[in-house]
C-alpha cells in the first residue's frame, strides 16, 4: 500500500468523529421543565390571619303562597253554624218618608215621588250593599246600627247642588236627590260616598262628625 492510501485510511476515523460531533449539535434543545408548585408551611398564627374567600352561590327563588281571595278559599268540613261572609244588623232603621221598598242586610231603602222607580232602587239597593261591604274592608270599620237610605226629588234637597246628604248625629240616615229619568249610576256613586260619612261617624264618633259636617257644609 503506497503512502497516499494509508494517509486516507488514517484520516477516516477523524473525519467520522467531526461528523458525530456535528450531528449532536444540530439536535434542537429539550424543551425547560415546567415550574413546580412549591408547598410552604405556615404557623398556626399566620394561618389564622388568613381572610376566608367568599364563593358566590345563587340563593333559591322564594316559592309563592297562595293566600285565600273570595274566588279561592281553603274549604275546611264542618259541622258549626255556617255565618255569611257579610255582616246583618238586625232591626230596622230610622224611618223615613216614602215608600218602604227593601230591606238589605244592614241597609234599608225608602223612595219618594219623582224619582227613581221602586225596581230602580232596589237595583241599587243590592249593589250599594257591595260597595258597603267594600268600604267596611278598605277602612276597617263597620256599621253597629241599620242605616236607612231615601230616595226623593232634588225639588226636596236642602239647596239646589245638593245631590246627596248623610245625617249622623243622631240615627244616620241618608237621603239621595235624583229625577226620574237620570243616570242611576250616578246616584249610586253618590250614595256611596254618603256611606262613608256614616262609617266616619263609626270610627271618629258622631260628635266629630257633627263638626265635620258643619265645615262641610
Amino acid at each position: 500500500m503506497n503512502y497516499p492510501k494509508r494517509a486516507l485510511l488514517a484520516l477516516l476515523p477523524v473525519l467520522a468523529m467531526f461528523l458525530l460531533v456535528g450531528l449532536m449539535a444540530a439536535t434542537p434543545p429539550a424543551p425547560p421543565p415546567s415550574p413546580s408548585l412549591k408547598v410552604v408551611e405556615l404557623s398556626p398564627l399566620e394561618t389564622a390571619t388568613i381572610p376566608p374567600t367568599a364563593t358566590a352561590t345563587p340563593s333559591p327563588l322564594p316559592s309563592p303562597t297562595l293566600t285565600p281571595t273570595l274566588a279561592r278559599r281553603e274549604f275546611i268540613e264542618s259541622y258549626e253554624a255556617k255565618v255569611a261572609p257579610t255582616s246583618f244588623l238586625p232591626g230596622r232603621g230610622p224611618v223615613l218618608a216614602g215608600e218602604f221598598v227593601y230591606a238589605g242586610r244592614r241597609l234599608d231603602f225608602y223612595v219618594g215621588r219623582g224619582t227613581f222607580s221602586a225596581d230602580q232602587v232596589r237595583d241599587l239597593a243590592v249593589k250599594a250593599e257591595y260597595a258597603l261591604g267594600y268600604l267596611q274592608r278598605r277602612f276597617d270599620v263597620e256599621l253597629t246600627e241599620r242605616v236607612s237610605v231615601g230616595f226623593y226629588n232634588p225639588a226636596l234637597a236642602p239647596t239646589s247642588d245638593t245631590r246627596g246628604i248623610a245625617y249622623t248625629y243622631d240615627r244616620t240616615n241618608i237621603r239621595i236627590f235624583y229625577r226620574p229619568n237620570e243616570d242611576p249610576y250616578r246616584a249610586l256613586v253618590i250614595l256611596t260616598h254618603e256611606l262613608a260619612h256614616a262609617l266616619q261617624a263609626e270610627a271618629y264618633g258622631r260628635e266629630a262628625q257633627a263638626q265635620a259636617d258643619l265645615v262641610l257644609l
